[in-house]
Order: structure tokens, then C-alpha cells, then sequence
């Protein structure tokens, strides 16, 4: 099986314009997005899903609508691989859909906007599924070109672990969000550098898009419980504070 040469990128928000500026030097990209990308032109769907490798860059509420429309598009060898960062739901979805014929990488992507601008060595991908042997030379492509770590594991083990990896954060950052914690009182002249590591956490949450805080706290079969356990231990330290209990 050959490397990819061609890659087309289904969804271009941030996620999906850094991986179609990274796959640039090792191919033709193409893109389809529904909505216009300032300083990028976008491909017919058609002539994305005839790409050899086929990104679907949506979050889970939309991975159902993406996967469905490239199907009756895609090339004889065309690989789809999806960056939905809750693995369960993503992965069921794409075993579902795609045709026995057609291979495929359920992957979750560990780098991304806004902390990195492009692909690197070192960094790693997550695999929860792969089928058949375009797939596999997919993830060759990827640990040797740009020298990526491929981690697989079960979409089970990869969302429990995420619901407080990933999504706790990302909870966190939102109540921090919305408690504009940025702008508090003499906070040029008072602040301590604790205090501005929350700062920081409440400001990447504004680079996330809903669909990717949704998708965290929604399509993670686990991050319920996640809340549950973080909000039980807010109302314990509360009760244990109210007891003079350290």
C-alpha cells in the first residue's frame, strides 16, 4: 500500500485549515467547507472525496451528515478518517456508514489550534479503529512524514480517560469563561502567576468553537459522570468548609 498523495479536508475551521496547511508538503489539498474561509477556495465535494485521503474535520454532531455525503463520492481507494475528539459515538458511526469496501482511521488528533500552527515531530495521534491495509499505510504516512506517535487503544478506554483529560478542562475553562474571571478589578496589580494560569485556561476555551465544547461534554459517554463526581466534590468542599474543616 502507498502513501497518500492526495488529501481532501471536509470542514476547514481551525482544526481542519491547520491540517490542510501541514498536508500541503506532501500533496495536493483540497477543501470543502459550507461556509467560506477567509483567504481559502474551496473544492466541489466531489472532487474532496476523490482524494486519497479523505478528513472529515467536524465535531460528532456533524460527523453523521459528513461521512454520508462523501460515501457515493469517494475514490476506489479513498481512506476517510475522522478527528472527533469522543471516540465511542465517532467510531460506531464510521463502521456504520462506510461501505465494507471502503477503509478508514477513527483517530483523535492530541495537537490542533490554538497551541500549534502545524504538524510536528513528536506529537500524537490516537487510534481507536482501523480498517483495512490504505488505512494502515495512512498511519505509516503520518509517523514517518511528519514523525507522529500513533497511540491506539479502544474508543472505551480513550473516552473515560478523556472525560477528565479533556473535558474537565474544557468544563472548567467555560465556567471560568463565564465568570470573566479576566476582568477582575486591579488585576494589573494584583495578580499572582496561580491566579493567571486560570486566566489563561478561561482564554483558550474562547478559541474553541461550540461544536468542539459540545462534542467534549456530549458525545463522551462518560463526561456525565465526569460532572457528577467534579460537582459532588464543589458541594462537599462547600459543607466541609461551612464545618470549619480544612
Amino acid at each position: 500500500m502507498t502513501a497518500p498523495s492526495s488529501f481532501g479536508i471536509v470542514g476547514c475551521g481551525a482544526l481542519g485549515a491547520m491540517l490542510a496547511d501541514s498536508l500541503a508538503v506532501a500533496g495536493e489539498v483540497r477543501t470543502y467547507d459550507l461556509a467560506s474561509t477567509p483567504g481559502r477556495t474551496h473544492a466541489p465535494l466531489a472532487d474532496v472525496s476523490a482524494c486519497d485521503l479523505v478528513i472529515c474535520a467536524v465535531p460528532d454532531s456533524a460527523l453523521r451528515d459528513a461521512v454520508g455525503s462523501i460515501v457515493p463520492l469517494l475514490g476506489d481507494n479513498s481512506v476517510v478518517m475522522d478527528t472527533v475528539s469522543s471516540k465511542v459515538n465517532a467510531t460506531a458511526t464510521l463502521a456504520e456508514l462506510l461501505p465494507g469496501g471502503v477503509d478508514y482511521v477513527a483517530s483523535h488528533p492530541l495537537f490542533g489550534p490554538p497551541s500549534m500552527s502545524s504538524i510536528t515531530p513528536g506529537l500524537r495521534l490516537v487510534v481507536t479503529d482501523v480498517r483495512g491495509g490504505h488505512a494502515e499505510a495512512v498511519l505509516v504516512f503520518f509517523a514517518e512524514q511528519f514523525g507522529v506517535d500513533i497511540v491506539r487503544m479502544t474508543s472505551e478506554e480513550h473516552d473515560r480517560s478523556m472525560a477528565y483529560i479533556l473535558a474537565l478542562p474544557l468544563f472548567i475553562a467555560r465556567v471560568l469563561d463565564r465568570m470573566e474571571i479576566d476582568r477582575m478589578p486591579l488585576l494589573d496589580k494584583l495578580s499572582i502567576p496561580s491566579f493567571e494560569k486560570l486566566v489563561t485556561l478561561a482564554a483558550i476555551e474562547r478559541f474553541h468553537s461550540d461544536g468542539m465544547f459540545l462534542t467534549s461534554q456530549c458525545a463522551n459517554p462518560f463526561a456525565a459522570d465526569m460532572r457528577e463526581a467534579f460537582s459532588n466534590a464543589v458541594v462537599q468542599l462547600r459543607k466541609d468548609l461551612n464545618d470549619g474543616v480544612a
